[in-house]
């Protein structure tokens, strides 16, 4: 299902680029914002389980989104 929706995104970006010469690249930026994400998430709740407190989890997983997206944006302008 992430799959398929990750292709559907990819697909829908390259068509609003104007073609699908760039589809290659922008499914591999599309993959890396989804792991992204995924990690996120996943720091998200091993937080939870460690403090047992969901707004510090949540605060620590969108901190963690946030300092990531920053951190990785130089490497996805292309």
């Amino acid at each position: 299902m992430v799959g398929g929706g990750l292709l559907a995104v990819t697909v829908g970006a390259a068509l609003e680029a104007g073609g699908f010469d760039s589809l290659p690249e922008i499914l591999i930026a599309n993959a890396w914002i989804t792991g992204i994400i995924a990690a996120s998430l996943a720091f998200r709740s091993w937080i939870e389980g460690k403090v047992e407190n969901g707004w510090i989890s949540w605060a620590c997983g969108l901190a963690l989104l946030y300092t990531a997206g920053v951190l990785s944006r130089p490497w996805m302008e292309f």
